[in-house]
């Protein structure tokens, strides 16, 4: 499979010379990378030539450069070889599509971060291997001095405690600018009662799965605690729920109100020895309207098990089904693990290579948050589009946010910003809501979005926002990172807190699907629920959408030395006018 795809049966395949209007002006269309080679299946993956302007741009050009393709191209040289020689050694520096007049001024870093990318490639089994074996005795002192500890924590603290792996052991380490935790807002009408919201938690949430140990409802009742190098649970000394329920009542409650209650308490520590997480009733004493703010660290669950859990436990409604996650079978599974393992030198590279580096990255975080939510959208809007166009959900929301981000820097004049990237979290499992389920078990990869490209605008930024989220290494770059986190398990935070916390993209960016239908709470109808997902390390911009009753909302928290308050109103605004865009150019 390798080979056929390396040297395809037409050299055109490869590579292809034009000429247009007669001036003998040539475009080279190489292949984007060698990673585009290894398909699962047989045939030859590639992209269409452009034939209009604004042309079709790839989504991964190296540097910062602008192709402008002229109208009605006429292949000519395919079945020259010399063309397919250079297009082959233009692949393997990752330079596509090449002018013969941009050639001189390439960027030699992003040449160089090609060729580098490619060739280890190339030999990325040898390189994986010579990597393991470098860090088998590291890993292995690590793997034995682990065992030591845990084996001291359960002499000392008991057989039931339990250390934590994998993403419950990342998200254990945070500093105090950048807690992780994750923040969901339900909009109530009717009047809270605590006694009944109380026994409710007492009940349904916690008493109805704490039998079930693979439910991990327990984890409502631990806190995590660092002992010596390694997180593990401990047990909450005289646990209530009433510990983790507080109100707060304010008179003549507003929208901005709430988002600011939101933005004083999203990045708030819980107190030491107390699982870390909460309950908050925001009230209007002369209204029949409340707000209940759940707050969860992120190493009990992430987003989704949470609003299952709420949505079920609370209010005995399971939440839709309709969920983006990878699906394959037992067989592709084990083929890809496989594959990832002998990759993750692409991965790190990759990771290098896309270091954002604009005013909204790199800056010390300063603790103090602004956080806004849009008004309710219709997801019939967001299906017409992506209907229209022939794309996913999740490709329109992201295009949106892109163009948001490019309308963000032209409103300060910052034209020089190459690109900005992206962590999304990718689902690694159906979940199942009539049984809910406390865990972390998600992958995430890092898209990049290039900016300053003033053709690509509406349908062309959506369709290369498409494209790039269907690039056949996603799945490999998922299954990478989760072996990343599975092979670091073992090594103590000291070793691990610097490589977690240095994080290289502007934004993080995720959907979660709620409840498809209106739900209640002891009669009480909900109105509209808001999600908000944390900061990490230098990345103090978070943008979530969380669906629910054929609507959802777009939240951004931004902390506040990238960002004022109203600049992060505007970033909502230019998500809202994108989709406009889209919406006009169906016309």
């Amino acid at each position: 499979m390798f080979l056929n795809g390396l040297f395809p049966w037409k050299p055109s395949n490869i590579c292809r010379l034009y000429k247009y209007n007669g001036r003998g002006t040539a475009v080279i269309c190489s292949r984007q990378f060698i990673m585009e080679f290894l398909g699962w299946s047989s045939h030859v993956h590639l992209h269409k030539i452009p034939t209009i302007d604004p042309p079709y741009d790839n989504f991964s050009l190296p540097g910062n450069f602008s192709y402008r393709f002229p109208l009605n191209p006429v292949g000519v040289g395919d079945s020259d070889p010399r063309w397919m020689i250079y297009g082959f050694l233009l692949s393997l520096a990752g330079v596509f599509p090449l002018t013969s007049v941009s050639l001189k001024h390439l960027k030699k870093d992003a040449f160089l971060m090609g060729l580098l990318r490619n060739v280890t490639y190339l030999l990325c089994p040898a390189c994986s291997v010579a990597s393991l074996l470098l860090m088998a005795p590291f890993l292995l002192v690590s793997l034995l001095y682990m065992v030591l500890i845990s084996s001291y924590v359960k002499l000392r603290h008991g057989r039931h405690v339990h250390r934590l792996t994998g993403l419950d052991q990342i998200w254990a380490q945070e500093t105090s600018a950048a807690r992780s935790i994750i923040t969901v807002l339900f909009h109530c009408r009717g009047r809270f009662h605590v006694d009944e919201f109380t026994a409710s938690i007492k009940d349904d949430v916690i008493g109805g799965h704490l039998g079930d140990e693979s439910a991990g409802i327990w984890r409502l009742m631990k806190y995590p605690q660092l002992i010596k190098g390694y997180f593990f649970w401990l047990d909450e000394i005289g646990f209530s729920v009433e510990r983790h329920l507080r109100t707060l009542e304010v008179p003549g409650l507003r929208k901005e109100d709430v988002e600011r209650i939101v933005a004083q308490e999203c990045n708030v520590g819980f107190p030491v020895g107390q699982s870390p997480w909460e309950v908050l009733a925001v009230l209007d004493p002369s209204t029949e309207e409340h707000y209940l703010m759940f707050r969860i660290h992120h190493c009990l669950g992430d987003g989704i098990s949470l609003v299952s859990l709420l949505a079920s436990g609370l209010t005995n409604v399971p939440v839709s089904r309709n969920i983006s996650n990878v699906k394959m079978s037992p067989l592709m599974e084990l083929a890809v693990w496989l594959k990832s393992i002998f990759l993750f030198p692409i991965v790190v590279i990759d990771g290098i290579k896309s270091f954002d580096a604009n005013s909204l990255h790199g800056k010390p975080l300063g603790g103090e948050k602004v956080v806004v939510s849009s008004d309710p959208i219709s997801i019939d809007v967001i299906k017409k589009v992506k209907n229209h166009y022939q794309v996913t959900f999740n490709a329109v929301v992201m295009s949106c946010v892109w163009g948001a981000f490019q309308r963000y820097f032209d409103a300060l004049g910052e034209c020089s910003v190459p690109h900005v990237s992206s962590v999304v979290p990718v689902l690694l499992h159906t979940p199942d809501f009539t049984r809910p389920k406390l865990q972390n078990h998600f992958g995430f990869i890092v898209p990049l979005f290039p900016l300053n490209r003033k053709w690509e605008v509406g349908r062309y930024r959506l369709q290369n926002c498409f494209r790039s989220l269907s690039k056949p290494d996603r799945v490999v770059q998922v299954y990478v990172n989760r072996f990343l986190q599975k092979l670091t398990s073992c090594l103590p935070e000291s070793v691990t807190r610097p490589i977690f916390l240095t994080t290289p993209s502007t934004f993080t960016l995720s959907n979660i699907p709620g409840p498809s239908q209106e739900i209640c709470l002891w009669g009480d109808n909900i109105e509209s629920i808001a999600f908000w997902q944390p900061h990490r390390g230098q990345t103090g911009i978070s943008i979530s959408a969380i669906s629910y009753a054929g609507k959802f909302k777009l939240g951004v928290m931004v902390d506040k030395t990238l960002m004022t308050s109203e600049r992060a109103g505007k970033m909502v605004t230019y998500f809202q006018e994108e989709l406009e865009v889209l919406l006009s150019g169906m016309i």
